[in-house]
């Protein structure tokens, strides 16, 4: 699989004014796609928007890929790490280290997380992806996603169900 980027956005906070935009700008850097036989997959629930628009731009089929980020025990909205739908752990040991989670903290939040991905879980999707495309790819201690926002609010999973069913996405369960 390989990742393609907008080198001018690497590292960069703000740049997007919303999910709708940072979809608009995604779409862009896809627009050979257009029309092809292409599924965007967004990650519930705060991708849906941004796939949504995706989908939108390029006239494409939306569905969703469940991911879901491990959160710290004592902030849920600093990510240390991730769990796929394939079940594919990656942690980001720089953090887990920084910030001094004990190994039990990691095994009860990769195991929460873990629960969390299979109540959403629709089908395995990893052989199927040719390319992953990030137009804010960043790096570092501290990091979050709401940081790429001029605007940002949380999406809930009743609100994500809601733009695929808009887009005409199968929502197959909870997000």
């Amino acid at each position: 699989m390989s990742l393609h980027e907008q080198p001018g956005l690497r590292d960069r906070v703000r740049v997007f004014r919303d999910r709708t935009h940072a979809g608009e700008v995604v779409a862009g850097m896809l627009g050979e796609l257009r029309g092809s036989d292409t599924t965007v997959l967004a990650i519930p629930a705060g991708g849906v928007p941004v796939g949504a628009a995706i989908a939108s731009a390029l006239a494409l089929p939306l569905d969703v890929a469940v991911v879901s980020k491990i959160t710290l025990p004592w902030n849920t909205e600093v990510g240390y790490g991730a769990v796929a739908f394939d079940g594919t752990v990656r942690l980001n040991e720089e953090l887990v280290r920084g910030v001094g989670l004990a190994e039990e903290e990691i095994r009860r939040g990769v195991e929460a997380t873990m629960a969390k991905v299979r109540r959403r879980v629709a089908e395995e999707l990893a052989a199927r992806v040719d390319a992953l495309y990030c137009a804010n790819v960043r790096g570092g201690f501290g990091f979050a996603v709401a940081d790429a926002y001029r605007h940002w609010c949380d999406v809930d999973e009743s609100e994500a169900r809601e733009i695929l069913a808009r887009s005409g996405g199968v929502p197959r369960g909870p997000c």
